[in-house]
């Protein structure tokens, strides 16, 4: 098994990371991660004079670059997407195991309603989970249209913690699936070792988000912002 940080950002398109995709890549290499879902941001902030379609072609571009530098270092990285929510800039959205002509065939993404993204990321073949619901505040989606919610171990003080008791007993709850990213940006001086163990073996998007979805009970190692990483299982009641 390898741990995975379902949660990463490189600063060629997330200008809100410091560092770009090489550093991110060697950090979470050195602190004992075996591959990250580099998601993004997808924001209509970051779109220059309306041109979503050259948005969504330097998105892939960013994320092939990041790709083939974590394959000649030895770490995998995945292709996710983090949609920031138009109706609201602080509901965050992850999409994971879509193909890469889900960016070119939607560029317009952020637009969506949650009813209208949940359905288009299941269109091909995806799920989607919401990013950090309860940071700063409780913005919980309608879990009718997601499959999952994050613990996010995002490193700043500011947002409060991970909530990881809070996710965990949503999760099991709705049977929804419950994962972990540390949403790391290169702006503090720690990056965190979180994510979650899935078999060494996987190497593709779409098997990474099927395998998480078909699994009863996962482990997952959660790193609290400030504080020190500690290893959770989530079973499926």
């Amino acid at each position: 098994m390898i741990l995975v940080d379902l949660h990463a950002h490189s600063g060629g398109i997330s200008t809100c990371c410091r560092v770009g995709y090489e550093r991110i890549i060697d950090d979470a290499k050195e602190t004992g991660i075996g591959g990250i879902v580099l998601t993004n941001h997808y924001v209509s902030n970051y779109v220059i004079d309306d041109d979503y379609d050259a948005f969504a072609r330097a998105y892939l571009e960013e994320y092939a670059k990041a790709k083939a530098y974590g394959d000649s270092v030895g770490v995998k990285v995945f292709f996710g997407v983090e949609v920031t929510a138009e109706w609201d800039k602080n509901v965050h959205l992850l999409a994971y195991g879509v193909p890469h002509s889900f960016v070119t065939d939607h560029p317009r993404m952020c637009l969506y309603s949650l009813e209208e993204l949940y359905r288009t990321v299941h269109a091909y073949g995806g799920i989607l989970v919401q990013a950090h619901p309860y940071r700063v505040q409780p913005r919980l989606q309608d879990l009718a249209y997601l499959d999952g919610v994050e613990i996010s171990c995002h490193p700043h003080l500011r947002y409060c913690g991970s909530f990881a008791s809070e996710m965990k007993e949503i999760a099991e709850a709705n049977r929804k699936l419950l994962t972990c990213g540390g949403d790391y940006h290169a702006d503090v001086a720690y990056r965190p070792q979180c994510g979650v163990f899935v078999p060494k073996e996987i190497s593709g998007d779409k098997e990474l988000a099927d395998w998480l979805m078909a699994q009863d009970r996962l482990t997952l190692r959660v790193h609290e912002p400030g504080g020190d990483w500690q290893d959770l299982v989530y079973q499926k009641t």
